[in-house]
Formats: structure tokens, C-alpha cells, sequence
């Protein structure tokens, strides 16, 4: 994908997933910075927190997703290019309606670790050329959110694509010829017991020292 920085800011072509905006960052790029900006020192940013004055560019290719299951996520919200691929209003159904047998399969496998990690995903999309419409190409993120009690049930999520959309409804493959990134955003600590062992032969009881316990940090 090429940067615009023309000024067909109108077009249906023009490149909106890598379009260079305000200081020189992509709409993907913006969403994420503003998601780490929200985050300050927490861990996940609250999903309460979400202002959607301040991501106004990227709003029309965004929406909220809520996990009702394993690998089943349910649209809250959605921007008018979301209903745009959908073919109608997208609140309320599934997130798989926007992909193929082909792009479910790959989500199926990166879903989870959005809340379970939890981690930021990004996944390269094309959706194929039909008699009425052009090829899309494009990319899905995903952002954590907490609920107030710290879990983390719901994400950010935007799907910016290159081209005009066309007649809805589109269905999104997830291109296995490229990169796909799963970055952990929570390091999450162990406890390890550190410490001599003592033959079954020694002294127990209260009067034996407890192993210290160590904190052991391990990275992704």
C-alpha cells in the first residue's frame, strides 16, 4: 500500500488504511496511539474511557465488540463503513458476518488471545473481486477494554480498507501470506520458590524455614 497525501481525502480510493493524517500517522496508527494514551498506567484502558470525539477519522471504520464466547464476538457499536460492509445496520450481530469460512478460521485462533493475554492483534484482510465490486484490501485491530471490575470482556476494533466498498454485502478474507501480529500487552508474573530442598530425612515442622519467594517476570 502506497501513503495519499494529495488532497482526495473525498475518493473512494484513496488509501485510508496507511493514509498519512495529522503528524504523519495512519488512521490504524492513530487509533492504536490513542488506546495507549487512554491506557496511562493501567494495564488495559476502561472501555468507559472511550471518547469518540477524539478518534473522529477512524470512527466510521470502527466498532466495539463484546466476547459472548470463546471465539464469538458480538458488534455494539459500528461505524457507518462497517454497516457499509454488512449491507445494513451491523449492532447486535455477530463479528463473524464480516469475514469468510476461510477468514472465521483464522479469527477463531487469534479471538481469544485479544481478552485471554490479553494482546493488541492486527491481521492483514482482502476481500475478493466480485461482478459489482473491486477488491479490497485492508486490515483488522483490535484493542482491549476493561470492564470497571478489571476483566476484559470487550475491544476496540477497526477494519480500514483500500478502495471503493461498493455494493454490501462484503465478506473479508485473512491473507496467511503475511505477517499477523499478536503483541501481549500484560507481562504476567510467576511465583517461584527459590531455596534449598531438604531430604525427607530433615527436620520438619514450624521451626523449618519457608523457601523465599521470588518474583519472576516472563515475556512473550
Amino acid at each position: 500500500m502506497q501513503d495519499d497525501t494529495s488532497n482526495k481525502s473525498d475518493s473512494p480510493a484513496v488509501i485510508l488504511s496507511t493514509r498519512h493524517i495529522g503528524g504523519g500517522i495512519s488512521l490504524a496508527g492513530s487509533l492504536e496511539t490513542y488506546w495507549r494514551e487512554l491506557r496511562g498506567a493501567r494495564m488495559i484502558p476502561r472501555r468507559t474511557s472511550v471518547d469518540p470525539t477524539r478518534i473522529d477519522a477512524a470512527l466510521p471504520w470502527s466498532f466495539v465488540v463484546e466476547r459472548v464466547a470463546p471465539t464469538v464476538g458480538r458488534l455494539r457499536v459500528a461505524g457507518q463503513k462497517i454497516n457499509a460492509f454488512v449491507g445494513m445496520e451491523a449492532r447486535g450481530m455477530p463479528m463473524s458476518v464480516l469475514f469468510s469460512a476461510q477468514g472465521r478460521r483464522v479469527l477463531d485462533a487469534y479471538f481469544p488471545r485479544v481478552f485471554d493475554d490479553p494482546a493488541i492483534v492486527e491481521l492483514p484482510l482482502c476481500s475478493k473481486r466480485t461482478l459489482t465490486a473491486g477488491r479490497l484490501d485492508g486490515l483488522l485491530l483490535m484493542l482491549p477494554l476493561a470492564a470497571d471490575d478489571g476483566t476484559v470482556t470487550r475491544a476496540l476494533c477497526a477494519m480500514f480498507v483500500d478502495g471503493a466498498i461498493g455494493r454490501g454485502p462484503r465478506s473479508f478474507d485473512i491473507l496467511d501470506n503475511a505477517n499477523h501480529r499478536c503483541e501481549q500487552v500484560i507481562c504476567r508474573p510467576t511465583l517461584v520458590a527459590v531455596g534449598q530442598t531438604h531430604d525427607a530425612g530433615e527436620q520438619k515442622g514450624p521451626t523449618l524455614a519457608r523457601p523465599a519467594l521470588k518474583l519472576v517476570v516472563s515475556n512473550p
